[in-house]
């Protein structure tokens, strides 16, 4: 930016070299270029001061060389010029003070926003996760249940088995038929847990697939 008001300023003055009477256009095209600035450009107060006063000091620093090399009259570096600048950088460093609180409070707004929005994604993670928590919670309930009853009575055969084989050995010939009857059934028990325990264990590996 401060290379754009030398460039208008040091055109302007070739402009006043070869048409005499027009160096009081001059401060009229830095003040586009200062408002322009104060619209676009995200400046702090400060820096809008301090662009002002440097493109105004080189324009003074400027007219008075081009008044010394080319012969300028002083009707161009009148007073009003000096003062006009002035002004027009304190107007200009004003308004980019509004606009910069207009933009920090945008900004602020801004970062609450997201802020929000990061809690209220941070809450729903948490909800899922708590979700997740319960609904495992069922699953673990059910599948003990599920499982409790086979491998009780894969217990209660267990421990009954050997001491029905003991009193089948010492019984006689009507009671070892019935013993064996009872130890046939035990033996169906057995084998029925045991597919509904590997039934139950299939539908866990269809459900983690």
């Amino acid at each position: 930016v401060y290379a754009a008001g030398v460039v208008l300023v040091t055109a302007g003055l070739f402009i006043v070299v070869a048409v005499p009477g027009t160096g009081h256009y001059i401060p009229g095209r830095i003040t586009g270029l200062m408002m322009l600035v104060v619209a676009v450009m995200p400046l702090t107060p400060w820096q809008t001061l301090a662009l002002g006063a440097s493109i105004g000091g080189y324009y003074l620093a400027a007219l008075e060389f081009f008044r010394r090399v080319h012969g300028l009259g002083n009707s161009e570096l009148d007073a009003y010029d000096h003062v006009f600048m002035a002004v027009i950088t304190l107007i200009a460093s004003a308004l980019t003070a509004v606009v910069y609180q207009q933009r920090a409070a945008n900004y602020r707004s801004y970062i609450t926003a997201l802020r929000a929005s990061m809690d209220l994604r941070r809450a729903q993670s948490q909800m899922l996760l708590a979700e997740n928590g319960a609904s495992m919670g069922r699953l673990a309930a059910a599948l003990s249940h599920e499982l409790n009853t086979p491998l009780g009575v894969l217990r209660s055969a267990v421990s009954t088995l050997p001491g029905l084989a003991t009193r089948v050995s010492a019984a006689d010939a009507e009671q070892r038929e019935r013993l064996l009857a009872l130890q046939q059934e035990l033996f169906r028990s057995m084998i029925s847990s045991v597919d509904r325990l590997r039934e139950i264990v299939g539908r866990m590996q269809r459900y983690t697939n």
